[in-house]
């Protein structure tokens, strides 16, 4: 079972090259996105040939219902297996005269990353670890997912520490884990974590 790599996709250009794109999705037989736009694999060596092509094991689902359409642009998520579709997203790019940008996001490999692409398939890629992408790419995220489904994990790492180390201190914590943050940002998460741990004396 691979670990799932959530990629966030839009896909921009001129109204007739972005309907190109709509006819041919809204025929498809399946909800295949990469077959569909770029053709069938060779069935003999799939797997080569999809990392080669599109950068992941198998071809992405994206059911029709779920894409976001207006005149210039197409925006949908799906999954995919351990890594983002980059290089299925540079060949749809450079075969249908399109730009692109993919946020993807895969907290069991640690990364979160932006792609953005270009109609002749020139892209640009910025890579962070999955905390730090998310602060850089989606900060709103960030601090909701901080407040949420981190907490419980860094209250436990923090009063573990505490137990083997009494000199230990949040700050050594924040420093720790969140090096790439601002100055008043640390003071932040550091007075969240103070706050959480007060509540549970």
């Amino acid at each position: 079972m691979p670990n799932w790599c959530n990629n966030f996709i839009t896909i921009s250009g001129e109204k007739d090259k972005i309907d190109r794109i709509k006819t041919i999705l809204n025929l498809r037989d399946d909800n295949n996105f990469f077959t569909a736009l770029l053709g069938i694999t060779d069935e003999t060596n799939w797997y080569v040939e999809n990392l080669n092509n599109l950068g992941t094991k198998w071809d992405c689902i994206v059911d029709t219902d779920s894409i976001d359409e207006t005149d210039s642009e197409i925006n949908f998520s799906c999954e995919s297996a351990w890594s983002p579709p980059v290089s299925g997203m540079v060949s749809v790019c450079k075969k249908y005269g399109v730009a692109c940008i993919m946020i993807y996001e895969e907290a069991g490999n640690d990364f979160y990353g932006k792609t953005t692409i270009n109609s002749d398939g020139w892209y640009d890629q910025e890579e962070y670890g999955y905390r730090e992408g998310m602060y850089v790419l989606d900060n709103d995220w960030f601090w909701e997912n901080l407040s949420e489904s981190d907490m419980e994990y860094m209250i436990e790492e923090i009063q573990d520490e505490m137990e083997s180390d009494d000199t230990y201190t949040i700050n050594e914590f924040v420093k720790r884990e969140f090096p790439y943050v601002t100055e008043d940002d640390t003071k932040q998460i550091i007075s969240i974590l103070q706050e959480e741990l007060d509540s549970q004396k």
